[in-house]
């Protein structure tokens, strides 16, 4: 034990509108960023690209990626936000 409790939260991320390039994952992180303060999760991020067809890989592979190139940043730990 490390005297550290366990706080769960379901996600319920809520896309006003569709998004214009439906499976462009810089902009879902940058609609969802709205939502969250620092932030975006990164396991939200997968849960709406599941939903639009990736796999959980492919949204890491993808993630990887648009982080090298600068489109993407970690304001916090297995967080992203969008350039």
């Amino acid at each position: 034990m490390t005297g550290h409790d366990v706080e769960l939260e379901r996600a319920k991320p809520d896309l006003n509108g569709e998004i214009e390039t439906e499976n462009d994952l810089k902009d879902v992180v940058r609609q969802l960023e709205e939502q969250y303060e620092n932030g975006v999760p990164i396991g939200v991020v997968a849960a709406v690209m599941s939903e639009r067809g990736k796999s959980v890989k492919q949204t890491l592979d993808e993630i990887h990626e648009i982080r090298m190139s600068g489109g993407l940043y970690e304001p916090q730990d297995d967080h992203l936000g969008a350039f």
